[in-house]
């Protein structure tokens, strides 16, 4: 597991530095703020793409009705969320970004439309006991079911905004689910497996008041508990109304199909898991009288569906496997899943590797390579990038599929928005060959989509260019590096803080903190989230000043990395540091830290100071930081305000996956860009253009193009 920031010894590894001008493309924001306040602007589409005038957008803050292009200013002055309807045609609730104009796609025709929501792995144990950096436990023994639900506030209208949403019950339900670490396992949980944990029974009532119909049992943890612990499990979600398939006392049991009744069809959930411990003598899947989770079989998962795609039902397979961490799943999983397609599954969505994957269609049905995490006690960066699917079925057909961005923050879900928005949608879009796209509302798969919408834009040799959300470059053209920041976007800190801490993500230390003030474009007021963070010590200060990501990022030894900072108010002892790891835990093996050059106080254009570096042998993980060192008065205080913070992995020539974030050109050039828009107000605007040439320092030379591409794989 990744540990918080501790040390940052280890022998100094060389580095080039490199200040300059940045060039990128953004969003334009919402409309400007009318009398009545301040608004976001919001399009409203059917499942063609058809403008839909006279819909009614409604937020915490007051509502507005489309005009005759399906469009509405919507009262906003923070994020939050809104509830969109209209006459003949499904609701639908959204994320809206204070900056930032959104979409909405509603079901063409309301009462006949079956609206189904996924979500991935769910447990509530283990970690949620205990005390860490960030804060208190989550959950004590005395925590109530209030205090189970509570953990999922940050997404509850989304888990609401279905007829039915399913999620992986990743764990047994027992009356006492914590035990310390290295302790004895309580009698009856699996004595060999080596890793196994429980939730709390409260668990199933809080997640069917938080919005949850469906849980899937079909996986590796279900069993830990053992028989005691199924029928424990199976008790609390029958006494919380809480539906359940994948997972049963017996083998027969375990494969029965849940039949559900909605709107005047049935759906059909049949889950099963891959991962099931054999030959040990404690395996986790169920054997003829014996319980636990069901086995994955191609014969009997193929005639499992065509059963209940026979009987006229709209048939969810979730289907548990391959290996964990990897965002494009096994050819085990990818043949089951065209079984499940073939055989007539309306959806199928897979899950066990912890990250989310690509979403796309086969055989008619929508798939999700994986679901990741949504509610888990794991510190690993990979994990905290995830979303809710969203799928609209008219007569048992998908007319359109949604994933709604989300990111993990100390262990619980909430929405994403802007970049790290973004982040996730590249990974959903970009991940698997796809008819997938990628834009500010989500990743969408339907008849709804736009045609792409290019753009012609320079690039200016040397320097990084960040590309808006939903953009990438068109064709694969010489010359042209694309790459992916291992940080997601969190690192431009523009998303909500969580309450009383800093951003997500990131650890502040002392006399840090993410202001309004601190950002490369301040705005007026913060509820519009432009931030930065300030670094800033007095002439008596002695607690380390710094931010860092919050947890150890994954790389591999000898892969081309470029740190990135956008910086002003730079005082002497401002530093850029990256530390380098050889596991998950332990002190840096290894640190690169160059200096800062000092800039004005007075100076309001922040510049971009650039790392390129090679990952040491031996390396897995690293930590990037920027620090302000004590002040070399004792007079006077220092200062360094810090924004746009990212560490680029450079992955291949070309750059036409959605994926890719990044591109750096080898030489000045005109490259085309493409989106698919989803509202005529996000035509892209020059963020910074480069002002002079790059310049190199401390012996910096021109970074070169690596031949080899690397993986997905942390």
């Amino acid at each position: 597991m990744s540990t918080h920031l501790t040390r940052w010894g280890g022998p100094v590894v060389a580095a080039s530095l490199v200040v300059a001008g940045t060039l990128g493309l953004v969003h334009e924001q919402a409309p400007a703020p009318g009398p009545a306040g301040p608004t976001v602007s919001v399009d409203v589409v059917d499942d063609r793409g058809t403008p839909l005038a006279g819909a009614r957008v409604r937020t915490d803050e007051g509502s507005a009705t489309t005009d005759a292009a399906g469009r509405a200013a919507v009262p906003l002055s923070r994020d939050g969320y809104a509830h969109v309807e209209a006459s003949g045609h499904g609701e639908r609730t959204l994320r809206l970004h204070a900056a930032e104009a959104s979409r909405a796609v509603l079901p063409a025709s309301g009462f006949d439309t079956v609206t189904l929501r996924f979500g991935g792995d769910v447990m509530m144990g283990r970690r949620f006991y205990e005390p860490s950096a960030s804060g208190p436990a989550l959950l004590t023994e005395a925590s109530t079911v209030e205090d189970h639900r509570r953990l999922l506030d940050g997404i509850t209208p989304l888990l609401q905004d279905a007829d039915l949403t399913a999620v992986n019950l990743e764990t047994p339900l027992v009356a006492k689910p914590y035990w310390p670490e290295g302790a004895k396992r309580p009698d009856g949980f699996n004595p060999t497996k080596e890793i196994a944990f429980a939730s709390s029974t409260k668990t199933a009532q809080a997640l069917r008041d938080a919005g949850v119909d469906v849980v899937s049992l079909a996986n590796n943890h279900v069993n830990d508990g053992g028989a005691a612990g199924i029928a424990s499990t199976l008790t609390a979600l029958d006494d919380a109304g809480v539906r359940h398939f994948g997972a049963g006392r017996t083998e027969d049991e375990a494969w029965t199909p849940l039949e559900v009744p909605v709107r005047g069809r049935t759906v059909a959930y049949v889950g099963c898991t891959t991962v099931d411990g054999l030959p040990s003598p404690h395996p986790y899947v169920a054997q003829g009288s014996s319980g636990g989770a069901a086995r994955c079989s191609e014969g009997r998962l193929r005639r499992t569906v065509e059963r209940q795609r026979a009987a006229g039902h709209d048939v969810v397979v979730m289907i548990h496997g391959a290996v964990e961490y990897e965002r494009q799943q096994r050819p085990v999983i990818r043949r089951l899943t065209q079984v499940a397609a073939e055989a007539g599954a309306t959806a199928v969505m897979n899950g066990h590797p912890h990250v989310v994957g690509g979403l796309t269609t086969q055989s008619g049905a929508v798939v999700a390579e994986s679901l990741g995490n949504l509610l888990f006690d794991q510190d690993l960066w990979s994990t905290f990038p995830t979303y809710l699917v969203r799928v609209d079925l008219h007569d048992g057909r998908p007319v359109h599929t949604q994933a709604d961005p989300l990111v993990i923050d100390r262990y619980a879900p909430r929405p994403a928005t802007t970049a790290l928005a973004d982040a996730v949608g590249r990974i959903a879009a970009g991940s698997v060959a796809t008819t997938a796209n990628a834009d500010a509302t989500g990743t969408t798969i339907g008849s709804a989509l736009l045609e792409p919408r290019p753009r012609a834009v320079q690039l200016t040799a040397g320097v990084p260019t960040s590309l808006a959300p939903g953009w990438q470059v068109a064709g694969r053209p010489d010359g042209i590096l694309a790459g992916s920041d291992l940080l997601f976007g969190s690192g431009r800190f523009e998303a909500d803080a969580r309450s009383g801490s800093g951003p997500a993500l990131w650890t502040l230390g002392a006399n840090t903190r993410r202001t309004n003030a601190a950002a490369c474009a301040p705005t007026p007021s913060e509820a519009v989230a432009q931030h930065g963070v300030e670094l800033v010590r007095s002439p008596l200060s002695t607690q380390d000043a710094f931010v860092t990501p919050e947890h150890r990022i994954p790389v591999k030894a000898g892969q081309r990395l470029t740190f990135v900072a956008a910086v002003r108010h730079a005082s002497p002892g401002s530093r850029a540091t990256l530390a380098w790891y050889a596991g998950a835990e332990g002190p840096s093996s290894a640190t690169t830290e160059v200096t800062v050059p000092p800039s004005s106080s007075d100076a309001d254009d922040c510049r971009q100071v650039r790392v390129d570096v090679t990952a040491p042998a031996g390396t897995t993980f690293v930590q990037p930081a920027l620090r302000l060192l004590p002040p070399e008065s004792s007079v006077r205080g220092s200062r360094l305000a810090v924004d746009d913070v990212s560490l680029g992995r450079w992955g291949e020539e070309g750059g036409s996956s959605a994926r890719f974030d990044t591109v750096l050109a080898e030489r000045a050039t005109a490259v085309t860009l493409q989106q698919v828009t989803p509202t005529a107000a996000t035509e892209p605007t020059v963020l910074r253009a480069t002002s002079s040439p790059v310049t190199a320092l401390a012996g910096a030379t021109e970074p070169s193009l690596p031949r080899t591409e690397e993986t997905e794989r942390p």
